[in-house]
């Protein structure tokens, strides 16, 4: 489920929260139960069902507001920003003064994002000068986490300060900045997207990845058409617009080259680069095989990674990924050169 909506398909998300939610309520298991509902209310908001997601958000955010109070300022920030895109300011600024009495800077994940979402409300009341130094502290946070979308949006809204400030020189040189960012990011994320896609699921949900994506990209042509100040900037915004869709068709030329690599990479785990389960699977049947036929010992070892929770939750998904990596990595040196390691 949570592999659907990070992948941009809501709907399908939705589909299987449905059929985890009635389990973990059945078993009482309340914590698991309030986390789908924050992950459910993310796919809805993504349907732009913003009441429904605010309702499943509130539920999550009364539950673990006297249990866990970090927790409960986590999902505030969440609520904020949805109803700040409602327009609904007073009740987003409550949400935000909330979530910074319990989130630092020792939490630079959260905190970036909560600085940035202060710094978009403050801009949309018209006060620049404010919104932008909110905005600094949470682009020295997202650095910190190397948070590469997180810098993005906070460049957007940064060139979009300086047009406020009537500063047009320094908002078109962080519109370039943006620009460039997205588009290095679009492709990094494009190209981890197209190999777990194909090893999880067929060519026809890849095509379709691929046509949200473009459209996407379009859609975010537009708003920066829509930032356009004078004869100068629009021109300037029209040429650089002329070779964005030009990368797109480069892009898109690219993937039908990337595609036939593909059949090579479907037996590697992206994150990790061991085996994945599809290539265990392969494996493990000509080991038994062998085994039988030769009658030697086969030996596996099965183990999994106690309160891994915990540090997505504390450190952020990142270094979550870096863990695994590690754990890879020591997997891997303190094996026999012909025995193999899988995820």
């Amino acid at each position: 489920a949570t592999s659907y909506r990070r992948f941009g398909d809501p709907k399908m998300a939705i589909k299987y929260f449905n059929r985890l939610l009635p389990i973990y309520q059945k078993q009482k298991q309340e914590t698991i139960v309030y986390t789908i509902k924050t992950e459910y209310a993310l796919a809805l908001e993504k349907l732009n069902k913003n009441d429904q997601a605010l309702e499943y958000f509130y539920a999550s955010y009364q539950h673990w507001q006297q249990r866990d109070p970090f927790t409960a300022a986590t999902v505030a920030i969440y609520m904020a920003e949805l109803e700040l895109k409602m327009g609904r300011f007073t009740a987003a600024e409550h949400h935000l003064d909330f979530a910074h009495l319990n989130i630092t800077d020792k939490y630079p994940m959260y905190f970036s994002e909560l600085m940035l979402i202060k710094a978009r409300l403050l801009h949309s009341k018209g006060d620049e000068q404010q919104a932008m130094e909110l905005l600094e502290r949470a682009i020295v946070s997202y650095q910190s986490v190397k948070n590469g979308r997180g810098m993005t949006d906070a460049l957007q809204l940064k060139s979009r300060i300086y047009a406020g400030l009537q500063q047009w020189h320094l908002a078109y040189s962080t519109l370039q900045l943006y620009i460039k960012s997205l588009k290095d990011l679009n492709l990094k994320e494009q190209q981890h997207h197209t190999i777990e896609m194909r090893a999880r699921f067929d060519s026809e949900q890849i095509e379709s990845e691929n046509s949200r994506l473009i459209q996407e990209q379009r859609f975010k042509e537009r708003e920066l058409e829509m930032m356009k100040k004078n004869d100068m900037l629009q021109g300037t915004i029209i040429f650089l617009v002329g070779i964005m869709l030009m990368i797109s068709t480069l892009y898109a030329c690219r993937q039908a080259i990337k595609s036939k690599r593909l059949q090579r990479q479907v037996g590697t785990d992206f994150l990790t680069q061991l085996a994945n389960r599809r290539e265990a699977y392969s494996i493990g049947h000509q080991l038994f095989i062998q085994s039988q036929k030769t009658k030697s010992p086969l030996s596996i070892i099965i183990f999994d990674v106690d309160h891994f929770k915990q540090i997505n939750d504390h450190l952020g998904h990142e270094c979550g990924d870096k863990a695994l990596q590690a754990l890879a990595q020591i997997s891997t040196s303190i094996m026999r050169k012909d025995d193999t390691v899988c995820r």
